[in-house]
């Protein structure tokens, strides 16, 4: 395996200091804001590199810290009128939010920069003792000049660092180049008790005590982070680490290359400032990964809507073939896998040990579709599925959203496809005539919503939890759910008086409302995992949180069906249409517009929940075709199952 190493220049062979065990640190977010899509890229490439190293047997260690203290989170405290705590535990929650909808896995340790500030205010000290700093009016700084190999990773003289540097008429350095380890705190900012006064650490000492501390190490293998850190955060790391130990900082240094939009540098000022949430509502999750892996990752990249196209369809073109491979998968057997395809899987993974070479990694996968496409060679082909979906998945990371994944087979696709059609097309007739001659037994139950196979897509779901030996309790919609007396008299009561046809509306509830009671609570109490529905969220949601449910009969039937329960997992698929909420045609506009003012008011509630307790709450909304439904949900299912 070959590294770019930033330091020397140069393709290395690369060598870890201890046998296969790997040292890995990567700079991560600082938690003011929203991460943007040029987060994103760096956050998954070296997520795929890490990946590639455990492949390859490396016993890998990957650290990649938060900075909780920093200007940038005082400033946007000010600015906003929060506290200092406020901002920065909301922005880790997002920055969470964001590793989820990447589907990338957290580090092994993801330390926090105020977790250690003792051990910074122990490594400035030692600083200045061996005389590379000095402290001036609360401040301590680095003597850049006395660090003789400073610029070593930059490859900038001295003299063209000065070039740059702004001096500052009152400022306590004794060189311009001398940058702050320790900084003292102004009024109303955060501060910790030290021997220069009250204070905050600089942002370069962060990384360099949190990496060695947690790696427990003074030379790491791998030190990763954007090129724009390369100066001066990377060189200032170098110096005021290894003037501490005397000993070199990290071994290889990888940097990945910058993002532009539209060819223009990404910026608020200019308009084309794109977070992580907004690529991932407009864009697909398996697009954008393969936008990145189809540059090398120290290129620079312009992301667009033509590159994310094109993107899509290198992503179409593997599913496609994928498709084609599931009608033969079970007339093949698993066995040794055809020699073509173990020559293309060897190939693929020498581009990668090539520097992590994706696009020519990527090139590979291609060239074996292409190869195998042109061949009749059953065993090939389903072998070419396999170790794509095996490379894609492992080393990639791409969740590619097939249905093989929910052990769908050919044949039930096309029943299911054939009889959603005919729903669509209002063929009552042929649709139940498929159920109940070819479907029948197959399935839970089939009953969808005016040919959207929003039920027949829970269906599939469940089927695939199970595959994954999970407890799993399918819950339909409760239109046919038997409604005790007691609730019943009370409904009728509400009729007798000024609701009129709304008691339609509300008899649905009130079944809902016992369905979760008496099956659903129970369920979860059990420890099942529960798949519901549509119209069930509501209910199931608010369970254990107090919130309670606001709108005509709803607050009384609460009282028959509230437990006091937080599950450990609620699983909420919410179908929308145009409107907002699917309703029957058979309730009046007035009732409509009150139950869209509800489900409004309630997915708020649900908004809010999910961001102050994302590992037990997820909110999946749709608004899509049948196909864009099971994409969505698949992709939602292993992160699910990962909590």
């Amino acid at each position: 395996m070959k590294i770019y190493n930033s330091l020397t220049k140069e393709k290395e062979d690369f060598e870890p200091l201890n046998g296969n065990k790997v040292n890995m640190y990567s700079c991560g977010v600082t938690v003011y804001d929203k991460c943007h899509i040029g987060h994103a890229r760096s956050l998954y490439i070296f997520d795929v590199i890490r990946r590639h190293l455990k492949n390859s047997g490396f016993d890998v260690t990957f650290v990649r810290n938060i900075t909780d203290v920093d200007d940038k989170i005082i400033a946007k405290a000010n600015q906003s009128g929060k506290t200092f705590e406020d901002v920065v535990e909301e922005n880790i929650v997002l920055y969470e939010n964001d590793l989820a909808m990447l589907k990338i896995d957290k580090a092994d340790i993801e330390p926090r920069a105020t977790h250690n500030i003792e051990g910074m205010k122990v490594h400035v000290q030692a600083l200045i003792d061996k005389g590379f700093a000095y402290e001036a009016g609360g401040d301590v700084y680095f003597k850049v000049r006395k660090f003789e190999d400073y610029g070593k990773l930059s490859g900038q003289s001295i003299e063209k660092m000065l070039e740059g540097v702004r001096i500052e008429a009152d400022s306590k350095k004794q060189d311009p180049l001398d940058f702050a380890l320790w900084k003292k705190s102004k009024p109303g900012e955060p501060f910790w008790p030290s021997p220069w006064g009250e204070g905050r650490p600089g942002w370069h000492i962060e990384c360099s005590v949190m990496s060695m501390k947690e790696l427990g190490c003074d030379t790491l293998d791998i030190h990763a982070g954007g090129r724009d850190l390369v100066f001066p955060h990377h060189e200032n790391e170098i110096a005021q680490s290894e003037a501490l130990t005397g000993k070199p900082f990290a071994k290889y240094w990888i940097h990945n290359g910058l993002l532009k939009i539209d060819g223009q540098k990404m910026a608020k000022s200019l308009g084309n400032f794109i977070t992580v949430e907004d690529a991932l509502q407009k864009y697909d999750v398996d697009d954008v990964k393969m936008f990145f892996l189809s540059s090398h990752y120290s290129s620079e990249i312009d992301f667009s809507d033509k590159n994310i196209e094109e993107s899509h369809k290198k992503i179409q073109k593997i599913k496609i073939f994928l498709s084609e491979a599931k009608t033969k998968i079970g007339q093949v057997p698993a066995g040794t896998i055809d020699a073509v395809v173990e020559d293309y899987r060897n190939r693929f993974i020498a581009t990668m040990d090539d520097d992590f070479n994706t696009p020519k990694a990527l090139g590979v996968i291609f060239e074996m579709i292409t190869e195998v496409n042109k061949s009749s060679y059953e065993q090939m082909y389903v072998d070419a599925a396999r170790v794509i979906v095996e490379l894609c998945r492992n080393t990639f990371g791409l969740s590619l959203n097939d249905d093989q994944a929910q052990g769908l087979t050919h044949e039930e696709q096309i029943l299911i496809d054939e009889r959603i059609k005919a729903r669509a097309q209002k063929d009552y007739k042929r649709s139940d005539e498929i159920r109940e001659k070819s479907m029948k037994g197959k399935f839970i139950t089939f009953e969808g919503s005016e040919g959207s196979g929003k039920s027949t897509q829970i269906e599939l779901t469940c089927r695939y939890l199970k595959s994954k030996k999970q407890k799993v309790l399918f819950v339909r919609e409760p239109g046919g759910v038997k409604i005790s007396e007691k609730i019943r008299n009370i409904l009728l009561d509400v009729k007798n008086t000024d609701m009129g046809d709304e008691c339609e509306t509300l008899l649905y509830m009130a079944a809902r409302a016992q369905l979760v009671k008496e099956v659903v609570i129970p369920a979860l109490q059990a420890g099942k995992t529960v798949l519901c529905d549509r119209f069930l969220d509501s209910t199931i949601a608010y369970q254990g949180y107090g919130n309670g449910v606001d709108i005509g009969m709803i607050k009384n039937i609460g009282k028959f069906a509230t437990q006091s329960i937080k599950p450990d997992l609620t699983i909420i698929f919410d179908i929308e249409t145009e409107k907002g909420l699917s309703r029957t045609n058979r309730v009046k506009d007035r009732i409509e517009q009150r139950t869209l003012s509800y489900h409004q008011k309630v997915r708020k509630g649900y908004l809010e929940l999910a961001k102050k307790e994302p590992k037990r709450i997820r909110l999946i909304t749709v608004n899509k075709s049948i196909e864009e439904i099971q994409a969505i949900v698949k992709q939602h299912i292993d992160k699910l199952l990962k909590i």
